[in-house]
C-alpha cells in the first residue's frame, strides 16, 4: 500500500517540526538546568550565611537572658548602702578620740567603692558584649523585618548610641552596613548598594571619604525612592527568577505540543491504514478503496455471495442487482452505470 503524495507531504512537515521542537526544547531545558544550578549554589551559600545569622542571634537572646538574670539578683540584693560600715564588738580598745564610749559602727568608704565597682564592672562587662551581639546581627535582623530600612537603621542608631554612651565603639560599622543592606530581598536594591560597596572601597565618586553616615543616608534614600515608585514592586522577582519562570512556562508549553503533535500523527497513521490503496489506470494515480457501509451484516454477506463463485462458461459475465449492473471482473468486481 502507498500514500498520497500531499499526505506524506503532510506528515514530514509534522515530524520536521517535531523535530525541530524537540531540538528547541532540549536546548531550553539545559539552559534552564544552568540557571538552576546557578540558582542553588546562591541558596546554598545564603542558607549558610542564614545559619550563622540565626546561631548569632541565639547566642545574643542567650546573653540577653543572662544579663536579666544578672540584673534580676543585683535587685534582689538590693542597691549599694551609703555606706559600708563594720560592727565591732563591744569591749575592745577602740575608743572615741574624746575617751567617751566606744563606736560600734565605722563608716569605710573605700569598701563602699570597692562594692560599687563590684557591681558596676560587671553590668558594664555583660551589657557591652549583649550590645555588640545586636549590632552584628543586624543582617539577621534585616531578614526578619524583611529589607524594612528604616526599622533597620533605628536598630543600629539605637544599639550604637547605647555602646557610645558606655566609651565602646564599633570599628567595622561601614562593612557591617554593606552585610546588612545585602541580605535585602530586592535584586534592584542590592544591585545599587553593591555599586555603592564598589565605590565606596574605590574611594570614588559619591563615596569618596564616606563615612557610615553617609552610606546610611544614601541607603535610606534609594529605599524611600524604591517604596514611592509605583511601577516598582518591592520584593519581587529578579531578572533571573522572571527567566526560570519564563523557561519554565515555555518548556511546559512545548511539551503539551508535543504530545498534541504525537496524538494528531498517530491519528494520521492510524486512518491510512485503514483504507486500502490500490493502483488504478489513470495515468498511475492511486485510488482509495470506499468504504462500506456494514452495519447491516446480514445484508453484506448476501450481497458479496455471489461475487466468491466464479461464473461457468455458458454463464453471463454481468449481473443485475438491483438497479445496477455488475459484471465479474479478473480479481475485482466493478460497477458499470
Amino acid at each position: 500500500m502507498s500514500r498520497r503524495p500531499n499526505q506524506e507531504a503532510s506528515l514530514q512537515d509534522i515530524q520536521n517540526s517535531i523535530n525541530q521542537l524537540a531540538t528547541n526544547t532540549n536546548n531550553a531545558i539545559s539552559d534552564l538546568a544552568a540557571q538552576v544550578q546557578a540558582l542553588a549554589a546562591a541558596a546554598s551559600a545564603n542558607a549558610a550565611n542564614l545559619q550563622q545569622l540565626q546561631q548569632n542571634q541565639q547566642q545574643l537572646q542567650q546573653n540577653q537572658q543572662q544579663l536579666q538574670q544578672n540584673q534580676q539578683q543585683a535587685g534582689a540584693q538590693g542597691a549599694p548602702q551609703a555606706a559600708v560600715t563594720f560592727a565591732i564588738s563591744p569591749g575592745t580598745s577602740n575608743q572615741s578620740d574624746d575617751g567617751g564610749t566606744p563606736e560600734q559602727n565605722i563608716i569605710v568608704a573605700a569598701a563602699l567603692y570597692k562594692v560599687i565597682m563590684k557591681l558596676t564592672t560587671l553590668d558594664t562587662k555583660i551589657t557591652d558584649k549583649a550590645l555588640r551581639d545586636i549590632i552584628q546581627c543586624l543582617p539577621a535582623y534585616c531578614l526578619q523585618v524583611h529589607g524594612d530600612i528604616d526599622k533597620v537603621h533605628t536598630r543600629f542608631n539605637n544599639t550604637y548610641a547605647q555602646l557610645k554612651a558606655r566609651g565602646e565603639d564599633v570599628s567595622d560599622k561601614e562593612a557591617l552596613l554593606f552585610n546588612t543592606y545585602a541580605q535585602v530581598p530586592d535584586k534592584d536594591y542590592r544591585d545599587y548598594m553593591k555599586r555603592q560597596k564598589d565605590d565606596y572601597y574605590d574611594n570614588a565618586g559619591d563615596m569618596k571619604n564616606a563615612t557610615y553616615l553617609t552610606i546610611m543616608k544614601k541607603a535610606a534614600g534609594k529605599y524611600n525612592t524604591m517604596k514611592q515608585d509605583a511601577t516598582h514592586t518591592w520584593g519581587g522577582p529578579s531578572e533571573e527568577d522572571q527567566k526560570v519562570i519564563a523557561l519554565e512556562a515555555l518548556l511546559d508549553k512545548n511539551l503539551k505540543l508535543t504530545k498534541d503533535l504525537q496524538a494528531k500523527l498517530k491519528a494520521k497513521d492510524n486512518n491510512n491504514n485503514d483504507g486500502q490503496s490500490n493502483e488504478g489506470g489513470g495515468g498511475g494515480k492511486t485510488k482509495t478503496k470506499n468504504k462500506k457501509n456494514t452495519s447491516n451484516k446480514k445484508r453484506q454477506k448476501e450481497d458479496e455471495a455471489w461475487k466468491k463463485v466464479a461464473p461457468k462458461d455458458s454463464e453471463p459475465k454481468s449481473k443485475q442487482v438491483g438497479k445496477k449492473a455488475r459484471k465479474h471482473g479478473i480479481g475485482a468486481c466493478t460497477i458499470k452505470h
